[in-house]
């Protein structure tokens, strides 16, 4: 049997282990109510703090800072940061993390910085611990400092990372 608690934690495991999986979108939409239910019954327990959040972004030079990225079509979450170190590493072309968007070339970075309002929040990593979710295989995303949000239809402005 599937309690609430295992089956967010698993949504959300599916999301870290696959981060670029159409399936997980399909996921997400499928069980929004209930993510937003969970989601809400966090934060109302353990409150987060206002914060900024950050997201490191390979993308094409034809891109320009300042240029607003719109969502995608079809995309139910985004993953962000709160370590602003982590998102400058994603939007460094010539980062290990990066070394797969980059080998195409043409690309440079940048980087997003966001405060989510309470609503806009998926999951965020403190609660990591709370469920238990930062064992075995998922010890290594402690480090990325994860926050993820409901694609609400959010608008973002493009910084120049550097």
């Amino acid at each position: 049997m599937h309690t609430p608690t295992i089956h967010y934690k698993r949504i959300i495991q599916s999301i870290f282990a696959n981060p670029q999986g159409w399936q997980n979108d399909l996921l997400v939409r499928d069980n929004i109510a209930f993510l937003r239910g969970f989601s809400e019954t966090l934060k109302a327990r353990f409150p987060l703090p206002k914060m900024n959040i950050y997201r490191g972004l390979l993308l094409p030079q034809s891109i320009n800072a300042g240029d607003c990225l719109k969502p995608i079509r079809n995309r139910y979450y985004t993953s962000f940061s709160s370590c602003r170190d982590i998102a400058l590493e994603f939007a460094d072309p010539s980062h290990e993390l990066s070394f797969l968007l980059a080998m195409n070339g043409n690309t440079k970075g940048f980087l997003v910085e966001h405060q989510p309002n309470d609503d806009e929040i998926l999951y965020h990593w403190c609660w990591g611990a709370i469920l238990n979710f930062y064992e075995g295989n998922f010890r290594p995303f402690y480090s990325q400092k994860e926050v993820i949000l409901f694609q609400n239809g959010q608008n973002f402005i493009l910084n120049s990372p550097l």
